[in-house]
């Protein structure tokens, strides 16, 4: 018993040797057909437009005001990063009709990586979606 209790320490030594011998690093990369980049279609004179319907209510119901307008968002430039990312940015227009002259309100970016498509609405930052 007393032999065997001498020899613990060359066990123990053994197996952490042979743990950190048995491990490797190894990175797949990804064909990028295969990550589901095509979920996320983006191109510089892609535009959607959105009706609004907004309904006002004010003094305890009192006053009930509603509207209806109209949002589009037009991709209208992209930047390259340093990293190859891509960095669209979006132009907000909003116009009370849909056949009528759009007034630039704002303008967002979305970031398309590899990795994600980052949104950025008026500085806040949106993760709509991550690819694995």
């Amino acid at each position: 018993m007393h032999k065997m209790l001498k020899n613990i320490p060359l066990y123990i030594t053994s197996i952490i040797i042979i743990t950190f011998c048995s491990c490797s690093e190894e990175i797949k990369t990804l064909p990028q057909d295969t990550l589901g980049l095509q979920y996320y279609p983006i191109e510089i004179g892609n535009f959607r437009t959105y009706q609004v319907d907004s309904t006002i209510i004010a003094n305890q119901g009192a006053v009930r005001e509603s509207s209806t307008s109209f949002v589009k968002e037009e991709i209208v430039n992209v930047n390259i990063t340093e990293t190859g990312d891509s960095t669209f940015i979006i132009r907000r227009s909003e116009s009370a009709t849909l056949d009528g002259g759009f007034v630039a309100k704002d303008v967002w970016t979305v970031t398309k990586t590899l990795e994600n498509v980052i949104r950025n609405e008026e500085n806040l930052e949106f993760m709509k979606m991550l690819f694995q």
